[in-house]
């Protein structure tokens, strides 16, 4: 149990910033005493029910963590601790090779640090954690490193199911005075977490991305907060980004939509197998051509998923993309911006303006809560990834800043609970249909946005982030980019299920499910007649 209230103390929370009275009374499961301020709860009552408790929070009064009460935003904290400034959108937006911003491109930028740092040194001993360990051959985490950090020898070591100093996606870097087989001398040590988004952790915390930015002097702390300053001061979205961003933000947009644009190009005319084991065909080509034979007005959405499958099938492959917010996420928002290109007959300063308007969103995750899969599931990469499209869709098709607002809660909202299980470690299956049907998912909730009459809406894009951390925290940690899973654990090799060991499987699946219920009842034991050979043991 995730214990986020601190133990012997009964615990007060402000019905006006936390908990609604009126639901939570309905809420029979959990003893509560009301008065005209409080709704009061013990601790064990709280820790017994947490996991339902989020569906009853009632999130129009939460904005932020800020909000929360101090001991659960503590709590919060120590999983994906809270940034205190916005970052550049330079580092959101990153022209990198994939497969994986966390995986492939965070270990680069720690490379080329340990680089600098070691002048002359021609042996590494890099050591691997928790996701980078357990996924790291199929996200091609040695490849980059050893790329990188070449002439020089590199020894990598993998600790699987480990993670360093209690922290995800870490790296000890060791640089030595010789071959590892002669015993050399260590030279230096330097620790380096990947936190998504190919953004760095060291011994000193977050790697400063915010230097030169007017965000904390404008007072732009979140999505609530830009909202609210263009409202005040009139601007669009967009503008008022530029005002707070580094003054070459614009040129650097353009070279990513640039990238963008290429990786579609060059991923619509190839139609070869993508590098692994599971030898699985690229599917962009084809979905592009059965588009073109399609009647104009029913193929669109065949179209925007050939795009998006374009993008996310050169990251497969190691290529250069662009993190929108992440290489795992990279197909969901050109995608859908080369099709409204098309459409629309926008320019491409237009298609900037709509980058800039989606990055409110990338950033708002990427700074309230994560955009990291090993830390809260896909629904942190794709689910923010159709947040930021439908944002930038509804910019382009002149929604305000509010409806703008509700079209990414909505994207968000609707993949909460995504989780992250790429099939033997690659960012091909799931990864790949995700992000096509991610970005079909973004004009949706851009045009139920556009169609609704209430610029009004009950539940806030901050405070669907902070369900979507909720959430990721109580997500089994099989289901954080582990491969060991949701469909990397039912499905060997890619390849479906073995038919002689279908029942078996399924059965297992049914008995794990009968001995969670006899744990959480009256220990009942479990028979497992027939399935001896799979079940050794259920303690």
């Amino acid at each position: 149990m995730l214990h986020f209230i601190p133990k012997s103390v009964s615990h007060i929370f402000p019905s006006s910033s936390l908990c609604d009275p009126l639901l939570l009374r309905k809420f029979s499961a959990l003893p509560v005493s009301f008065d005209e301020k409080h709704v009061i709860a013990s601790y064990d009552d709280l820790c017994s029910t947490f996991s339902k408790l989020p569906t009853r929070l009632n999130f129009r009064r939460i904005d932020s963590r800020s909000q929360l009460d101090p001991s659960i935003r503590s709590a919060l904290d120590k999983i994906s601790p809270s940034k205190k400034e916005l970052p550049s959108m330079k580092y959101l937006y990153r022209i990198i090779n994939g497969p994986s911003s966390s995986h492939t491109g965070g270990p680069t930028a720690a490379c080329n640090i340990v680089k600098k740092e070691n002048p002359g040194v021609n042996h590494y001993r890099v050591h691997l954690f928790g996701s980078l360990a357990d996924t790291g051959k199929g996200h091609f985490t040695d490849i980059a490193i050893v790329n990188t950090l070449a002439p020089a020898s590199v020894t990598i070591e993998w600790h699987y199911k480990q993670d360093l100093e209690g922290k995800e996606c870490g790296m000890l870097f060791e640089a030595l005075s010789g071959p590892p087989t002669t015993s050399p001398e260590i030279l230096s040590t330097t620790k380096f977490w990947s936190i998504g988004g190919g953004a760095l952790e060291d011994k000193n915390g977050i790697i400063d991305e915010t230097k030169g930015t007017k965000y904390k002097e404008m007072h732009l702390r979140d999505v609530h907060s830009i909202l609210d300053e263009c409202e005040t001061s009139g601007r669009p979205l967009h503008e008022l980004i530029f005002a707070a961003d580094l003054p070459d933000l614009r040129e650097h947009l353009h070279k990513v939509w640039a990238a963008m644009k290429d990786s579609i190009h060059r991923g619509l005319k190839e139609t070869d197998v993508l590098p692994g084991t599971l030898r699985y065909p690229r599917r962009a080509c084809n979905t592009y051509r059965r588009a073109m034979q399609m009647h104009p007005s029913t193929n669109a959405t065949v179209k925007i998923m050939a795009y998006a499958l374009a993008v996310s099938e050169e990251n497969a492959c190691g290529h250069v993309v662009c993190t929108a917010p992440t290489c795992g996420s990279c197909g969901v928002l050109p995608g859908l911006l080369y099709h409204m290109q098309e459409e629309l007959k926008v320019s491409d300063d237009d298609i900037v303006d709509a980058l800039a308007t989606a990055g409110v969103f990338g950033n708002a995750a990427k700074t309230d809560a994560t955009i990291a899969g090993s830390k809260a599931g896909c629904q942190a990469e794709v689910g923010v990834a159709v947040a930021m499209a439908a944002a930038a869709a509804t910019f382009l098709l002149g929604g305000s800043a509010r409806v703008i607002e509700k079209a990414a809660q909505s994207g968000l909202e609707s993949m909460l609970g995504l989780s992250c299980d790429p099939v033997e470690g690659y960012v091909q299956i799931p990864c790949i249909e995700r992000n096509a049907l991610g970005a079909t998912r973004a004009m949706s909730c851009s045009m139920l946005a556009l169609a609704q009459t209430d610029p009004d809406h009950f539940v806030s894009y901050d405070a669907t982030l902070l369900s979507m951390l909720v959430t990721g925290i109580l997500m089994d940690e099989s289901l954080k980019e582990r491969s060991d899973g949701g469909l990397a654990q039912i499905v060997p090799q890619g390849k479906g299920l073995i038919t002689e060991d279908r029942d078996k499987v399924y059965g297992l699946i049914k008995l794990l499910a009968k001995a969670r219920l006899a744990r959480n009842q009256d220990q009942r034991p479990i028979d497992i007649s027939g399935y001896e050979d799979i079940v050794p043991e259920i303690e």
